[in-house]
């Protein structure tokens, strides 16, 4: 997940001229998200990678709340059900996700 992420990052660095960069996320009481891209160091894109799918992840609704405009996305590997919840965190197969990246 994270080189197809950086990858990712990469091109839209070279395609759109952009500042894009990829980070983890972890602050000092503990939560954190594996994946946070930024564009000019704004949050824009957050993902939790799940091996299979679980309840969503605390951490990644405490981001959709504090920065609303943020792109929240829980992905997981065994799994089928793909939905939006009531906080608009998307979750995804990882398939699906990569197929978008694309």
């Amino acid at each position: 997940m994270a080189c197809h992420l950086l990858k990712w990052v990469h091109f839209l660095q070279d395609s759109e001229g952009e500042n894009y960069d990829l980070w983890y996320f972890r602050d000092r009481t503990g939560r954190e998200v594996d994946f946070i891209v930024t564009q000019s160091q704004t949050p824009r894109l957050a993902i939790e990678a799940r091996s299979r799918q679980t309840e969503v992840s605390k951490h990644l609704i405490f981001l959709k709340r504090k920065y609303p405009e943020l792109r929240a996305i829980q992905v997981h590997a065994k799994g089928r059900r793909e939905y939006v919840n009531k906080e608009r965190v998307e979750v995804l197969s990882w398939r699906t996700l990569l197929s978008h990246l694309a």
